[in-house]
Protein backbone atom coordinates (compact mmCIF):
# COMPACT_ATOMS: atom_id res chain seq x y z
CA UNK A 1 0.00 0.00 0.00
CA UNK A 2 1.11 3.32 -0.73
CA UNK A 3 1.22 6.24 1.41
CA UNK A 4 2.52 9.75 0.70
CA UNK A 5 5.11 11.07 3.00
CA UNK A 6 3.50 13.34 4.65
CA UNK A 7 1.25 10.43 6.63
CA UNK A 8 4.76 9.04 8.14
CA UNK A 9 5.33 11.62 10.79
CA UNK A 10 2.48 13.00 13.00
CA UNK A 11 3.13 16.48 14.58
CA UNK A 12 1.11 17.41 18.10
CA UNK A 13 0.83 21.17 18.06
CA UNK A 14 0.26 23.31 20.77
CA UNK A 15 -2.71 26.24 20.13
CA UNK A 16 -1.79 29.75 19.96
CA UNK A 17 -3.20 31.94 22.74
CA UNK A 18 -3.65 34.49 20.77
CA UNK A 19 -5.25 34.29 17.31
CA UNK A 20 -3.97 37.27 15.69
CA UNK A 21 -0.45 35.25 16.47
CA UNK A 22 0.99 33.00 13.47
CA UNK A 23 3.04 31.50 16.31
CA UNK A 24 2.71 27.75 16.73
CA UNK A 25 4.68 25.15 18.51
CA UNK A 26 5.57 21.49 18.17
CA UNK A 27 4.91 19.61 21.29
CA UNK A 28 5.55 16.53 19.93
CA UNK A 29 6.66 14.29 16.62
CA UNK A 30 5.97 10.77 16.28
CA UNK A 31 7.05 8.38 13.80
CA UNK A 32 4.86 5.77 11.99
CA UNK A 33 5.45 2.30 13.57
CA UNK A 34 5.06 0.79 10.43
CA UNK A 35 7.46 2.99 7.73
CA UNK A 36 9.50 4.45 10.54
CA UNK A 37 12.17 3.38 8.06
CA UNK A 38 11.76 6.06 5.82
CA UNK A 39 12.04 8.82 7.54
CA UNK A 40 15.48 8.58 9.44
CA UNK A 41 17.07 8.06 5.87
CA UNK A 42 15.54 10.77 5.00
CA UNK A 43 17.14 13.01 7.70
CA UNK A 44 20.32 11.38 6.81
CA UNK A 45 20.03 12.61 3.28
CA UNK A 46 19.94 16.58 4.47
CA UNK A 47 23.62 16.18 5.06
CA UNK A 48 24.42 16.08 1.26
CA UNK A 49 28.29 15.37 1.36
CA UNK A 50 28.85 13.83 4.39
CA UNK A 51 27.23 10.94 6.82
CA UNK A 52 26.82 12.34 9.84
CA UNK A 53 27.70 10.95 13.22
CA UNK A 54 24.61 9.36 15.04
CA UNK A 55 25.48 11.74 18.06
CA UNK A 56 25.00 15.20 15.33
CA UNK A 57 21.20 13.60 14.42
CA UNK A 58 20.78 13.69 18.09
CA UNK A 59 22.05 17.04 19.09
CA UNK A 60 20.50 18.18 16.39
CA UNK A 61 16.72 17.55 17.94
CA UNK A 62 18.53 18.30 21.49
CA UNK A 63 18.79 21.93 20.51
CA UNK A 64 15.53 22.53 18.92
CA UNK A 65 14.19 20.67 22.26
CA UNK A 66 13.00 17.53 20.47
CA UNK A 67 13.83 15.08 22.95
CA UNK A 68 12.44 11.21 23.63
CA UNK A 69 12.91 9.30 26.57
CA UNK A 70 14.80 6.62 24.28
CA UNK A 71 16.44 7.42 20.65
CA UNK A 72 15.75 3.76 19.84
CA UNK A 73 12.44 3.32 20.66
CA UNK A 74 11.89 6.79 18.79
CA UNK A 75 13.24 6.05 15.87
CA UNK A 76 11.33 2.89 15.81
CA UNK A 77 8.13 4.88 16.06
CA UNK A 78 7.31 3.32 19.03
CA UNK A 79 8.03 6.26 21.14
CA UNK A 80 7.47 10.38 20.21
CA UNK A 81 9.83 13.02 20.30
CA UNK A 82 8.75 15.70 22.81
CA UNK A 83 9.35 18.59 23.46
CA UNK A 84 11.10 20.39 26.39
CA UNK A 85 12.31 23.83 26.78
CA UNK A 86 16.31 23.71 25.50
Amino acid sequence: MARSRASLVKIGLCKPCNLNSLYMSILTISLDVHAHSLVHPDILSAFVNSKPKTNTVHNIFRRAGLVPGEWVKAWAGRAPFVFRQP
